[in-house]
């Protein structure tokens, strides 16, 4: 019910629990929703990562505002194919093959 992922007590044990310092974010409402927890991440000196592509809101405008604010914050905004990309590492391998489909 709340707003951000990490005003949730349970979510955010879970989160922290996970022992991994980089998010990355996606869902709806990227003015609302994913823009609270990524701040939130960030005041848990994690750091979230928005992929651009995988967010949304239901006014363009809203949308890049959000965007604009969270570049500002320190939040690093890029796009699913480039996260992908920077998890892979390198091409050539069998799970850079299973991942290509999902890129093309």
């Amino acid at each position: 019910m709340t707003f951000s992922f990490c005003a949730d007590e349970a979510c955010r044990r879970r989160i922290s629990g996970l022992g991994r310092p980089q998010v990355l974010l996606v869902g709806i409402e990227a003015h609302v929703c994913v823009f609270q927890t990524a701040l939130d991440l960030l005041a848990m000196q994690m750091r979230p990562v928005v992929l651009a592509d995988a967010v949304g809101s239901r006014r363009p405008s809203d949308y890049t505002v959000a965007m604009d604010g969270l570049r500002a914050a320190g939040v690093t905004v890029t796009t699913v194919e480039s996260a992908i990309f920077q998890l892979l590492h390198e091409s050539g391998t069998e799970l850079f093959k299973r991942m290509l489909p999902v890129v093309r």
